[in-house]
């Protein structure tokens, strides 16, 4: 049960699969969730036979997949990446290769100051507006593995399978902001002379 209680608060985040689920799904849930990770720790043979049971229910790949879908989302929000607190994230409503938004920047009026001689002139400053588009790009993969895989996997092999891929979003994040962020050569690289 304590994946469950992971599960509960999402602070934001959202699955595919957030629909109407019906009357009983969380008890249906946490009956699937209990079965796949054998909690009662059943026998081999029993724990097989009752998966395979199971699969030939209409909702049981509904419910299998929520159990990924959450276990991979509470593996993905435990630790907050550290870019996040020094970028500015947004949404935008299309993929690349459409334009899915502009970004505004304004600058100059941030510079230094210059000196005033007494009952002196205060000089204005000048502001630029700059627009520049923003896009979004897909990344993802799939393991390929079939449903005999699964339930033949008595020693818990793919038990891991929904954090691996929560950790390959996250190095896939990461690396991307970092890139971004080490070859700038607009403001980082501008401001170098100043100091």
């Amino acid at each position: 049960m304590e994946l469950m209680k992971l599960m509960e608060d999402w602070n934001g985040y959202a699955t595919l699969s957030d629909v109407n689920k019906g009357e009983g799904y969380e008890q249906k849930l946490a009956e699937t969730l209990d079965l796949l990770s054998n909690a009662r720790g059943l026998p081999t043979h029993k724990h097989q036979y009752l998966l395979k049971e199971a699969m030939t229910t209409s909702d049981f790949p509904y419910l299998f997949g929520d159990v990924l879908d959450r276990q991979l989302l509470a593996t993905y929000k435990a630790v907050p990446p550290v870019w996040k607190a020094f970028t500015r994230q947004s949404t935008v409503p299309r993929i690349y290769p459409q334009v899915g938004g502009y970004r505004f920047q304004f600058h100059g009026g941030d510079q230094f100051l210059a000196e005033v001689a007494q009952k002196g002139e205060y000089l204005a400053s000048d502001r630029e507006e700059e627009r520049y588009p923003i896009s979004v790009r897909k990344y993802g993969r799939q393991y390929d593995i079939s449903w005999e895989t699964l339930v033949n996997d008595d020693l818990g092999a793919l038990k891991d399978t929904p954090a691996r891929f929560a950790k390959a979003a996250l190095r896939t994040e990461h690396r991307i902001v970092t890139g971004i962020y080490a070859s700038d050569v607009g403001a980082h690289a501008a401001n170098a002379a100043l100091y």
